[in-house]
């Protein structure tokens, strides 16, 4: 991640990405669609409404693989909900590049 002309750090670019997802929440999964993916989270709409801050563990269908990473709510739009991605370590590191590799490679 670089910086603006600001000094103020840049957004990772963003990447279209529609495919199937599930958030693993503690009242319950949520089934929805992902828009795009960057390499700090990802933008998805759901069944429902979700509450901000919730952690919680998203599964992706990427190619033939069913992926999971964990995640933070970090912002609710109605059912759109933006999804920072907490890296523990390589595994979910491997599989954000998944994710990115799949992705349409056309910064938004």
């Amino acid at each position: 991640m670089g910086y603006s002309a600001t000094g103020v750090p840049s957004r990772a670019p963003r990447f279209n990405l529609s495919t199937r997802v599930v958030l693993h929440l503690p009242e319950g999964n949520f089934k929805g669609h992902s828009i795009n993916v960057s390499q700090s989270g990802m933008l998805a709409t759901f069944d429902r409404a979700l509450d901000v801050w919730l952690d919680g563990r998203l599964f992706a269908l990427v190619g033939e693989d069913f992926l999971g990473i964990n995640v933070r709510v970090a912002r609710v739009d109605g059912r759109l909900a933006g999804l920072t991605f907490q890296v523990a370590g390589e595994s979910d590191r491997i599989m954000i590049q998944k994710l990115l590799e799949r992705a349409d490679r056309t910064p938004i």
